[in-house]
């Protein structure tokens, strides 16, 4: 089994923007989004846990997950006090199965299917 953890609990202060950057629109959707796609179609991906800040979790289930029928999303973890302490919790999460698991930043949303695998 292969999990990906998908952390996004930045609150993107250095951009200048009211919002965190993972809910900022490109092109009529939200980068977290975007980012929860390039997984959810890749093939290698059986599972996906989103790490998102503990106010933003019923959001990121309605707006994003839901809105956009992210089956592979298994869980919505609360971060942590820092990157590290995010990515952490997500493990924890992770499937008993996993084998292997990869962890990408979510307000990346530029990667492909060839990249992840």
């Amino acid at each position: 089994m292969v999990s990906a953890v998908i952390v996004a609990g930045g609150k993107g202060e250095r951009m200048g923007y009211d919002i965190p950057k993972q809910y900022i629109d490109i092109g009529g959707r939200q980068i977290l989004s975007i980012t929860l796609e390039a997984f959810q179609n890749c093939d290698s991906i059986d599972e996906i846990v989103l790490v998102v800040p503990e106010g933003d979790i019923d959001y990121c289930l309605k707006n994003i997950v839901e809105q956009y029928s992210f089956k592979k999303v298994k869980k919505i973890v609360k971060g942590g006090s820092s990157r590290q302490k995010s990515v952490y919790n997500g493990l924890l999460d992770c499937n008993p199965l996993t084998d292997i698991v990869v962890i990408h930043d979510g307000v990346r949303p530029f990667i492909s299917s060839e990249l992840i695998e």
